[in-house]
């Protein structure tokens, strides 16, 4: 054994630079190896990392802007002082909220070991996880506050700077002024600036440049736009109900060739006058006016019935919630926006409706004679439709395919305003009649509207039979009266100085048959109850014979 050690030690002493070598090898790759395991958590802020005394080790960007809310780095200021050159400024931290960007602190806190390469993050973490890494908060202000306190101390440093201006001397004529150094709007670098030196706990005195800008020669093209000021269409303005005109704008451009002449001038510091040619719009206001609601392009009425009151009131409600609506040029009506829902909430009443085919008692019914009557009179307007159903059953109130069915949600009825100038829609209810009108600007070339309706199928009301035990037998008596169902086709035919421009076919209408129902009774009929036996007269009394009357009576009522 001793032999065996002498000669590794004899080994050793000969190879000691290789063995030394080797050893230091495989300490370098340990430490390598130790060092890289420092590498923080995938998505976790690295350990020893905190801020304003709070350890965010391991935490996520969410949990370490949770834990940074409590922060008060930046709330033991009062104020520190902006200096740029020989001018200076006092600021609260109040007036511009200072205050901690919990948000942004935490993203600072998480690029600690994630901002170089693999080496140089490792050895960052492995310093935070052993001396432990303060990082400060990121400050949060008012920028706009800021940034206007800054410009004013650089106004004060370096006066305003002027962009080149333009001043009409006269209609044909303007002035151009050139633009000055001064101090550029654009103090976003000094603001960094500021917020920098904050969160490096400079809170006493910090230094902006704020330098002078000079906006430098402009060119011929750069001059134009000074000049050149576009013009606008008058255009309709709609608030609600109300329609308002805003005037058009007459703009102005100058001669480009006018300006290369005169653009050394210009940029060695001086006034020039342009001669300007005037931008007519091609809408004005006085066009926009002229003609407007002065026409009316189509009426239609229905009646109702006064008497059911819940319905009339339904009806007149939907009527107001319409009347006066405008249109502007291509806008689309919907007559669901316009009532809005016809619940017991917005003041409808209970009324009979159509459902699943029969009339029923429901919320808002007569809302759809109004969107009916809109539909015709829309029609003879020559308005394009959009959108429009016809009811399940026919109604009485219109011609059968000249209806509208509307389901709040559902079902709507929609059309466009297809003319060059604005529309108003009035309805109104009076003594169970309900107009509309629609009132325009008349169109240039006079026209008529025909509407051709045509039955393409008819179907019968059939009969359905229901026993009725409380009904005498053989006994009918109807207790739901059957509807006719239809389709219905038609066309709009749009005439121009007598001759045909437009056949429209519109939508088809298709009517469901209702069964008439009947209750036949089945009740049996009593047997007759036999009279009882008459006296026997003795031989020795008379007996006058009478002879009893009797009247047939009858019951063939039948109730609808």
């Amino acid at each position: 054994m001793k032999e065996k050690f002498t000669a590794i030690a004899a080994f050793l002493v000969a190879h000691r630079r290789v063995v030394i070598i080797a050893v230091s090898a495989i300490l370098l790759i340990l430490i390598l190896i130790f060092i890289m395991l420092q590498a923080p958590e995938d998505g976790k802020i690295a350990r020893g990392v905190s801020m304003d005394d709070i350890d965010l080790s391991g935490m996520t960007i969410d949990e370490a802007t949770e834990a940074l809310s409590v922060s008060t780095y930046y709330s033991g200021i009062d104020s520190f002082t902006i200096v740029s050159g020989t001018e200076s400024v006092d600021v609260t931290s109040a007036e511009i909220s200072l205050g901690t960007d919990t948000a942004a602190s935490a993203e600072s806190a998480y690029a600690v070991g994630r901002s170089s390469n693999f080496f140089s993050n490792a050895i960052v973490c492995l310093g935070a996880r052993l001396f432990g890494k303060t990082v400060n908060p990121s400050a949060s202000v008012d920028s706009e506050k800021l940034d206007a306190i800054l410009y004013d101390l650089g106004v004060q440093k370096n006066g305003e700077m002027k962009e080149a201006v333009c001043t009409d001397l006269s209609e044909t004529s303007v002035k151009v002024t050139p633009p000055t150094k001064g101090q550029s709007k654009d103090v976003s670098a000094e603001r960094e600036e500021v917020l920098s030196q904050l969160e490096d706990g400079n809170f006493d005195q910090i230094e902006v440049s704020l330098p002078l800008t000079d906006p430098g020669a402009l060119t011929a093209e750069e001059v134009y736009a000074v000049v050149y000021r576009p013009s606008a269409d008058a255009q309709y303005q709609l608030e609600g109900k109300e329609l308002y005109i805003v005037d058009e704008t007459v703009g102005i451009e100058a001669d480009k060739s006018e300006i290369e002449q005169k653009l050394s001038e210009f940029n060695s510091g001086n006034e020039i006058t342009l001669t300007v040619t005037k931008l007519v719009p091609e809408k004005t206001a006085a066009s926009l006016r002229d003609g407007l609601f002065s026409a009316e392009l189509s009426s239609y009425s229905s009646t109702f019935s006064t008497a059911a009151a819940n319905r009339a009131f339904n009806v007149s409600r939907a009527a107001a919630s319409v009347n006066g609506t405008i249109l502007l040029p291509g806008d689309t009506f919907s007559y669901n926006t316009a009532i809005g829902n016809p619940s017991l909430e917005n003041g409808y009443k209970v009324a009979p409706v159509y459902e699943n085919g029969k009339t029923s008692e429901g919320v808002g019914g007569g809302v759809c004679q109004v969107s009916s009557t809109i539909y015709s009179a829309v029609l003879y307007a020559n308005l394009e439709i959009v959108e429009r159903r016809s009811h399940s059953l026919t109604v009485a109130y219109v011609p059968k395919g000249q209806d509208a069915t509307v389901a709040y949600g559902s079902i709507d009825f929609k059309f466009k305003n297809n003319t060059e100038k604005p529309i108003r829609i009035d309805v109104t209810t009076q003594g169970g009649k309900c107009v509309v009108k629609v009132i325009g600007t008349a169109p240039a070339v006079a026209q008529s509207v025909k509407i051709e309706n045509t039955v393409v199928a008819t179907t019968e009301p059939t009969v359905v039979e229901t026993n009725d035990p409380t009904l005498p037998q053989g006994k009918r008596q109807v207790t739901s009266t059957g509807k006719t169902g239809y389709v219905v086709d038609y066309v709009r035919i749009v005439s121009q100085n007598g001759e045909v421009v437009k056949t429209e076919k519109l939508t088809r209408s298709t009517y469901k048959m209702i069964p008439t129902e009947v209750s036949v009774g089945t009740m049996a009929t009593p047997e007759p109850t036999a009279a009882p036996a008459a006296a026997q007269p003795s031989e020795s009394t008379p007996v006058e014979s009478t002879t009893p009357s009797a009247s047939p009576s009858s019951n063939t009522s039948a109730g609808e």
